[in-house]
């Protein structure tokens, strides 16, 4: 699977070719949180494991899939806006 991946990704990089635009307002929001939901999406999971009534069923996964996804992203952008701008703003203070 990882090798799969590893061409996807090189012929994204390197294929002239290839009409597959990643630089758009989604991807740009996405990736200025993207610290945020790696860190926070632990805690969305626990929390989604604890509110959720799971079974068996796909759709409780689907359900599952896109609280912890969206709650992700929600709790990861509300701590860019709220915690994580104090210190990239500090951070350009001592930019030359």
């Amino acid at each position: 699977m990882q090798l799969i991946f590893a061409i996807v990704i090189l012929n994204v990089c390197t294929n002239p070719n290839l009409n597959i635009n990643i630089e758009n307002a989604v991807t740009k929001f996405l990736g200025k949180i993207s610290y945020g939901i790696y860190m926070y999406h632990w805690i969305v999971l626990l929390i989604a494991f604890k509110l959720l009534p799971l079974s068996e069923n796909w759709y409780s996964t689907v359900i599952l899939y896109l609280f912890v996804l969206g709650g992700a992203v929600l709790v990861a952008w509300l701590s860019f806006i709220s915690y994580e701008k104090i210190f990239l703003n500090i951070k350009k203070r001592f930019e030359k």
